[in-house]
């Protein structure tokens, strides 16, 4: 692979993952607004169809995630040992952060994606059973 090739493919997957953070955060902020607003008015099985339905999509975004940020760590070391050889053009790359904190700043987000779902499930149901009063 080309040193270019190589910078290009970094490149497109950071900017993939940074689609699936962004898709995420929709998807979750979307739940919980349904929760709050919406949650204590919904029958049962539409409770449950919404959340089968939100998890499937959230679980398919975080095990993305850990996919492609496993690649990229992978890409990111590879690159790194190119950058090291002499003659090399990737002197750009890596000045302000290593591919091992990378890869510990991507594990830190899965943790978090992984925490904010379980966090919106739980909020989703404490919604439903806490049902908020409306002032007129």
């Amino acid at each position: 692979m080309t040193e270019y090739e190589m910078v290009y493919l970094l490149n497109e997957f950071l900017n993939f993952l940074e689609t699936i953070i962004e898709t995420f955060i929709t998807l979750l902020f979307a739940f919980v607004i349904v929760g709050y607003m919406a949650s204590a008015k919904l029958t049962r099985p539409m409770v449950w169809f919404i959340v089968f339905v939100f998890s499937l999509l959230a679980l398919r975004y975080i095990s993305g995630w850990y996919t492609y940020s496993a690649d990229v760590t992978a890409l990111s070391e590879q690159a790194f040992q190119a950058k090291l050889q002499p003659g090399t053009a990737l002197g750009f790359l890596f000045t302000k952060i290593s591919p091992t904190s990378l890869s510990l700043s991507f594990n830190v987000t899965l943790v978090g994606m992984i925490l904010s779902y379980i966090g919106s499930i739980v909020f989703f149901f404490y919604a439903r059973q806490h049902p908020r009063e409306v002032s007129e």
